[in-house]
């Protein structure tokens, strides 16, 4: 202790049940306020190690109140999304674009031009075909359609046959037919006939044959679209 000349001193010792602590000792300070904001005050060397303990995947933030908060753990897949100023941001379920292509339909059947859209014009039992590969990246198939303009309002009927494999295998090891399918159009429209039906199994790299067969005169068939 260090005397003062110039003013009295006064020091208040714990009770016999508390502790004094000293500036060399171990002790735990409890139910104590570190106002680290105040003039002179600072907090030093805090590393990940002196944080309490959490839940494993929670992440640090401020809610709309200013308020130190979590984002709570979001489950496998999901990305950290920002919500807009004032708002934690929160672990969401990304929205994923839909991809697509396009293959043109190869004929002996005279290609037309009506009214600015360029197809093929099948009269019945006549036929377009298709061939290509599917994407590395296919995986499943959200719709298959051949788009047509429609050169009346009626009901089409058409019939479906495919052959698909990978490289290497039988070329007739996935064969598939889908008989008399219809499909209700509008004249002039154009329209997307759903061929899904024969895809059934196709995969990555697969090479394919498809051949849309018209039981229907006058069905112009503009080209197929892959959606995935």
């Amino acid at each position: 202790l260090t005397a003062s000349a110039t003013a009295a001193r006064t020091i208040t010792f714990p009770d016999a049940t508390d502790t004094l602590v000293g500036k060399a000792t171990t002790d735990t300070l409890i139910n104590k306020t570190f106002d680290a904001n105040a003039t002179g005050n600072s907090i030093s060397n805090v590393d990940v190690e002196d944080h309490a303990s959490g839940v494993a995947g929670n992440l640090f933030t401020y809610d709309s109140g200013g308020n130190p908060a979590v984002v709570a753990t979001g489950t496998s897949g999901q990305v950290l999304k920002s919500n807009g100023a004032g708002t934690a941001p929160t672990f969401q379920t990304p929205t994923t674009a839909t991809k697509e292509f396009w293959a043109l339909p190869q004929s002996s059947t005279v290609f037309t031009n009506s009214a600015g859209i360029r197809s093929v014009n099948l009269n019945s039992n006549s036929e377009a075909f298709f061939t290509g590969f599917m994407p590395a990246d296919f995986v499943t198939a959200t719709a298959i359609e051949v788009m047509v303009l429609a050169a009346d309002t009626d009901t089409y009927q058409w019939d479906s046959l495919i052959s698909f494999a990978a490289p290497g295998e039988v070329s007739t090891v996935n064969d598939a037919s889908a008989l008399n399918e219809t499909q209700a159009v509008t004249d002039t429209e154009i329209e997307a006939l759903d061929v899904s039906a024969v895809w059934t199994g196709i995969a990555a790299g697969d090479l394919y044959s498809y051949n849309f067969q018209s039981d229907f005169s006058n069905i112009r068939v503009i080209g197929i679209r892959f959606k995935y």
